[in-house]
């Protein structure tokens, strides 16, 4: 099996019938309809390959892009007054590697949302991951969010997170 570093990797969702009519990439998984295309741009001896990946369910496949592109997300290009702000109202213990830990009157910046669950980043301490959408509640008062925004970077600035 070929493999790839992540700066090295694409990956793109595809809808059912798109991995039907791509005859050069290798089918891999079940019957699925959560597919997902992923693309070594070079592999260990350096060439090219690509495949079509099948997840059981749709937040699955969020999951699996997610970590293979989250390397090319640059958080600090990203303008966070801009997202959606969540309050935490109820406690959340991850289950999952990917998950984030939550605690009551967290605030989480929300940049994924996907069948239930949000992926999102904490204002605390700049940790992201998914939890469950039940667990919080948006934060639509313009200025609290932008309030929240200030003291986040002020935070950081003061803890070096």
């Amino acid at each position: 099996m070929e493999y790839a570093r992540l700066p090295h990797v694409d990956v793109e969702v595809l809808e059912k019938n798109e991995g039907q009519m791509s005859p050069p990439t290798k089918p891999m998984g079940g019957s699925s309809p959560y597919l997902l295309k992923v693309l070594l741009k070079r592999t260990s001896d350096g060439r090219q390959d690509q495949f079509i990946l099948a997840s059981e369910s749709q937040i699955d496949r969020a999951r699996w892009v997610t970590a293979l592109s989250q390397h090319k997300q640059t958080k600090n290009n990203i303008n966070k007054e801009d997202l959606s702000q969540y309050e935490v109202t109820k406690a959340y213990m991850p289950k999952e590697p990917d998950e984030l830990g939550l605690q009551q009157a967290d605030v989480v910046i929300v940049m994924q949302k996907e069948d239930g669950w949000y992926f999102g980043e904490r204002l605390r301490d700049g940790q992201s991951g998914w939890f469950p959408a039940g667990c919080a509640s948006e934060i639509t008062n313009r200025v609290a969010v932008e309030q929240n925004v200030r003291r986040m970077e002020r935070l950081r600035k003061e803890t070096n997170v």
